[in-house]
């Protein structure tokens, strides 16, 4: 299930009705507003984490992948020219 599936079903709405209900002023919402205010930010914030975690992950594979590229193709042009013996 997405996030934004999970946001509808935790509601039982849609996002539009969602949307209005975050934009209402924290100090002007009563009480059951403000909870699910802060229940839909939480939301918000876990599913922002889980993309910024794949995006750092996302790099650091391509760093890796990158280097290791560098290390093999060195390592290859070595062989080509006599400097290092095939294992």
């Amino acid at each position: 299930m997405s996030d934004t599936e999970r946001i509808g079903a935790i509601f039982s709405d849609n996002l539009d009705n969602i949307y209005a209900l975050i934009s209402i002023p924290f100090a002007e919402a009563d009480l059951h507003e403000r909870a699910l205010q802060v229940r839909v930010f939480e939301i918000f914030m876990r599913a922002g984490l889980k993309f910024a975690d794949m995006s750092a992950r996302r790099e650091e594979a391509h760093a890796l992948l990158e280097g290791l590229d560098r290390a093999l193709s060195e390592r290859a042009r070595q062989a080509d020219a006599g400097g290092v013996e095939g294992r």
